[in-house]
Parts: C-alpha cells; sequence; structure tokens
C-alpha cells in the first residue's frame, strides 16, 4: 500500500512538476539575458516555446493522470462474493484494500484525486478549448500561412502575432484543417471517455465492451464526417 500510495502522488503531480521544470528554465534563459547578455528588450521572447512545450507535454500525460486519478473510485465486490459482507468493494488498483473504510487508504486518496479531475482532467480541456476560440481567427491565418509555406520568421509588421501564435499552440492543431483547429479538444474528449469507460465499468465486461465500441464508433463517424 505504501508503494502504491508514494507511486500515485508522484503521478497526480507530474503536471506541476513539468510546468515548475518550464517555468524555472524561462527564468534561467530571462536572468541569461538580462544579466550576462546584458539585454534590456525583447527578454521574453523564448517564452511562446515554453508554453507551446508545457501545453505538449501536458498531452502527452492527460491520459496517463486521468488513469491514475479514475483508479481511486474504481471500486468492486470481491470475486467470489464475501459471504459476511457481500456489500464491501475493493479498490481494483490495490488488492485486498477495502473502499470507503475509515481511516484507509482510498479515503485518503479521494480528495487529491477530485482535486486532480476538477484541475487537470477537465481543467486542462477547458483552458484548450478557451485558447482556441480566442485566437480562433489567428490560428486559422496560421494554418493558410503554413499551407503556403509562409509564417516561418518573426514578422515585425504583423499587427495579428501571428508568428506568437505559431510559436506557442501550433503543435496542437498543425496537422488539422483551419476548420478543425479545434481537433485536439475532441481527441482529448474520446481519451477520457475510453479510460472512464474501461476504469468504472470493469465490473461489467459485456456493458465495458459495447459502451467502448459506441464511444469509437462514434468518433470514426466524427472522423469520416468532418475529416479534419
Amino acid at each position: 500500500l505504501y508503494r502504491f500510495d508514494i507511486k500515485w502522488y508522484c503521478i497526480m503531480a507530474m503536471p506541476i512538476c513539468v510546468a515548475c521544470v518550464f517555468l524555472c528554465s524561462h527564468f534561467t534563459i530571462l536572468c541569461k539575458k538580462r544579466f550576462c547578455q546584458g539585454r534590456t528588450k525583447k527578454l521574453n521572447k523564448h517564452a511562446h516555446a515554453m508554453v507551446s512545450m508545457n501545453l505538449v507535454m501536458m498531452y502527452f500525460l492527460y491520459l496517463y493522470v486521468t488513469r491514475s486519478a479514475l483508479d481511486v473510485f474504481n471500486c468492486t465486490p470481491l470475486d467470489p462474493p464475501d459471504p459476511v459482507h457481500p456489500e464491501y468493494t475493493y479498490m481494483s488498483a490495490v488488492g485486498g484494500e477495502r473502499c470507503y473504510k475509515e481511516g484507509g487508504l482510498q479515503l485518503q486518496l479521494i480528495p487529491f484525486a477530485v482535486i486532480g479531475i476538477i484541475v487537470y482532467t477537465v481543467g486542462y480541456p477547458l483552458l484548450l478549448a478557451f485558447l482556441f476560440w480566442k485566437n480562433k481567427s489567428r490560428i486559422q491565418r496560421d494554418q493558410y500561412l503554413r499551407a503556403g509555406g509562409q509564417g516561418v520568421v518573426r514578422d515585425t509588421t504583423d499587427s495579428f502575432h501571428i508568428y506568437n501564435i505559431r510559436k506557442r499552440y501550433s503543435h496542437l492543431y498543425y496537422q488539422f484543417k483551419p476548420r478543425s483547429y479545434y481537433w485536439t479538444v475532441v481527441i482529448i474528449a474520446r481519451k477520457f471517455s475510453v479510460a472512464f469507460i474501461n476504469l468504472m465499468l470493469r465490473q461489467n465486461i459485456e456493458y465495458m465492451l459495447a459502451s467502448s465500441l459506441l464511444v469509437m464508433f462514434v468518433a470514426f463517424t466524427l472522423q469520416v464526417h468532418v475529416q479534419p
């Protein structure tokens, strides 16, 4: 139990650690420009690349962290059932750890799991959706420029700051057509749906498989219909 506890906390802290690493890198480069190179202007030009790398790393960590957070709520009865306490359920991720036991490991992890789900599982895709919506026109403009082989260098006459948008968010939308700039959020929703079904409906294999097939069928239909 101790090993699972430590491992689980480490997994949930990974997005924070990644953000701290990029934040420290940003201030290190900032100090180098200011104090070592003696620059006083354009000290934060590298921040756009830092934001991009942070968002991409969080994208790749999304499924792993989400599954770990949902593992806390994945409780199943014993098979065969406990003849003394058939109402007891146990954590699937930790053998023999009873769920909702006062002072137990699962109750200790629930508050952190809820925070992780709200801040990361729900908050990260909402953040991406807001960023995409806020910069919709500039993102689409950048995609058209990319298709024409333009916008690869900073243009001081560009009042829309397209180059900065490309540096920040292009790794999350450059694979898609301009009208489907938001498709990364759809992919994240699909990942969350499959993870939620596989973890929370594990006690009923037939229902879990049917629900997973439904999610994949809907995702495939949207992919064929929209062709992002």
